[in-house]
């Protein structure tokens, strides 16, 4: 009998370390890594010296880390508008999140207006351009 309650025990041992092994590892891996600095700086960089495609790469690599990134989401479209990508550049835009009142959220909606005009999406363009006037009311682009 006490054999039993061992190989019990043993085994109950066992199948909880098993699920805190699980538990951890998926804690360790599964957790978002801290976006690099770096990589948003070169693509904003990139832009600047008229670089779309450096530019577009360097933000989608730091997207990977930062999905809600108003600054990344910013320079990804911006670059992709410029290499005449506008489908993708609103693509990018329509990640961002309405709660999101950062300048480069702001300065986004006014680019997603710019480019919903440019398509005959007037009613996409006045919403987007209404969001960054209540937040920005003398904004020359927005009025």
């Amino acid at each position: 009998m006490i054999r039993i309650l061992g190989g019990r025990n043993c085994f109950v041992a066992a199948l909880l370390l098993g699920i805190l092994a699980a538990v951890g590892g998926f804690l360790w891996f599964g957790r978002s890594r801290e976006p690099d600095s770096q990589t948003l700086l070169a693509a904003s960089e990139a832009l600047e010296d008229n670089r779309p495609r450096d530019a577009l790469r360097h933000a989608r690599q730091y997207l990977v880390d930062a999905p809600q990134s108003s600054s990344a989401i910013y320079v990804a479209a911006q670059a992709a508008e410029k290499l005449g990508q506008n489908a993708e550049a609103l693509e990018f835009l329509a990640g961002l999140s309405a709660d999101d009142d950062s300048a480069a959220a702001i300065d986004a909606a006014i680019l997603a207006g710019k480019l919903h005009l440019d398509q005959g999406h007037a009613w996409d363009a006045e919403l987007r351009y209404r969001h960054a006037l209540s937040h920005r009311p003398h904004d020359v682009m927005a009025n």
